[in-house]
This record gives C-alpha cells, structure tokens and sequence, in this order.
C-alpha cells in the first residue's frame, strides 16, 4: 500500500499527438485500486525529441513507459535489449527500464487476443483484412496467425509497406494465405472486405479530434457477419464502428485491447499477476466510457 509522501516510481505514455491517450487514466485507475507506489503521466513527444527524452528516462527514476503513435517503430534504434515478440514484431509498446537499461516489448498482440476472446471472436479459418501496416498493425497480424486465421488481406496506404509486412510474415510464420491491396484500390479492397469475416482498423484515421474520419468510404461493402474492430477508442463509437453498425456488421471498440495491453505492461513494470488487475477489469471499462466520449486535451 502506497503511504502519504511515499516517493513514487515513475511510468508514462510518449507519443505525438498524446492528449486523446486514456493510458493516464487507466494506470492511475489500477494504480489506485491496488495501492501501488508508482505514478503514471503522459509526455508529449515530438520525434526530434525521442532519443533525448529516452536517454534522460534511462537517467531517472522512471520504471517504464507505453509507446504510442508515432514512435512504436522508430523507438527500437534507442533501445538497449528487446523481448522476442518486439524483435519479431519490429515495433515496441511497452519499456522497462532494468539495471539502467530500456527493454523494449510488445503487449498489443496479448491485449487484441485477449479483447477478442473476450467478446467471443472466433479466428481460426475465417478471413481478416487489416487496415494499416504500422507499428499496432504489425501487432494485430501475428497474433491472428497465431489464432489461427484462415486467409488475411493488408490494406495500406501505400502498397509497398504493406507489401513489405506481407513478406516479413510470411517468412517468419511460414503462413502463406496472405494478400495485400493499396486502400485507394477500390476494386481489391472492396472484394476483400465483401468476402471477409474480420475487419481491423489499426491505422489512426478516426482518433480525436478527427472523429468524423473514417478510413472507409460510405461504399465500402460492410456487411452482416463482419467483425468490425476499431483500434481507435476515442470516441468510442468512431464513424467507421457507425458506419458497421448501420450495415448490420458487428461494431467493436478498441477500448477492451487497451485494458488488457495495459494489464500486461503493468504486470512488467511491478511483476504482479495478471489476476489482481483482471478483477477490476469490467469496472475499469464502465470508468474509461466516461472518459473516451470526452474530447482530449494539451
């Protein structure tokens, strides 16, 4: 239990933009609730400034950090080790500082799964389509290999990125049902979500302030029996989960993948089990409703 003046280890979330991020309010929540002596913020952080500010948390009493929009990649070149799944997935979420060192991980695969089980998403044999091809979907892709998805369509903005993800999977995995399409190719990416069972946005197209974007058209051919899994979670309710809903597709928010990464960045920073957390997981949801219909702030 934390005491009054009990000097506190810090963490925090780094990225640019950062003020739509609830990581402040879903550690805080945690942190309360189990009287731990840590305290939890976020940074703004432009990419000219990510080594310095890095190399001053390996310095100070930080005991880790989340990584968000647009750092997950660039942030492995200032990085002292990596776990297995980050040097897989080439992209980073999670550090711990260990020794004087920053350890790079990866807990957005675990939190997707988790959120899908949790909503009884079933994946093995059915066809995805991803919608990006960065850092949190590098993390989606794998962890629906490894649920065993049947066949998996990446859309990009631009094809040769996502034509680049596609091989690296392929020669990792040894999964070979994979296709890729440029999103402004509207023949491909329209006959890819018509024949899919799962839709994933993981671009940020749809994240406040812009919440009257949507990385779809209204043409785009969402259906009855499609999944539609918006990453985004604020607003909770995006224009694409809107625009699913309207189709008869079933809306799904990115809230639940943020509770259940966050639950394992946590159990890296403290080494506490993930149950002491997961009981507070339902009513740590109802808490961050209240927050992601909220407009973010500087």
């Amino acid at each position: 239990m934390a005491e009054a003046g009990e000097q506190r280890l810090q963490l925090g979330v780094i990225g640019d933009p950062i003020a739509h991020s609830l990581s402040p309010v879903l550690h805080s929540f945690l942190i309360a609730k189990l009287g731990l002596s840590y305290e939890y913020r976020a940074y703004r952080v432009a990419s000219s400034e990510l080594q310095a500010f890095l190399q001053q948390a390996r310095a100070s009493d930080f005991a880790g950090l989340n990584v968000t929009i647009p750092h997950k990649e660039r942030v492995l070149a200032y990085l002292d080790g990596l776990s297995a799944d980050a040097r897989q997935l080439g992209a980073v979420n999670t550090i711990v500082r260990q020794g004087g060192q920053l350890i790079g991980y990866n807990t957005d695969g675990l939190g997707f799964r988790r959120a899908l089980e949790a909503k009884v998403v079933k994946l093995a044999g059915r066809s995805a389509i991803v919608l990006g091809a960065g850092g949190a979907a590098r993390a989606v892709v794998y962890a629906l290999i490894g649920g065993g998805i049947g066949r998996l369509t990446l859309a990009n903005r631009t094809l040769n990125r996502a034509e680049e993800l596609a091989w690296q999977l392929s020669a990792n995995t040894g999964f070979q049902a994979i296709y890729t399409c440029a999103l402004a190719d509207m023949a491909r990416l329209n006959r890819a979500i018509a024949e899919a069972e799962l839709l994933v946005n993981a671009t940020s197209v749809g994240l406040a302030p812009a919440v009257d974007r949507s990385p779809l058209s209204d043409a785009a051919p969402l259906h009855p029996g499609l999944v539609v899994y918006d990453l985004v979670y604020r607003p909770p309710r995006t224009r694409l989960l809107r625009q699913a809903q309207a189709a008869g597709a079933r809306p799904l928010s990115g809230l639940e993948m943020l509770i259940y990464q966050g639950i394992e960045s946590l159990c890296l920073w403290t080494g506490r089990p993930r149950g002491e957390f997961y009981i507070w997981a339902e009513e740590l949801q109802k808490y961050l409703l209240s927050y992601a219909g909220k407009p973010g702030r500087e």
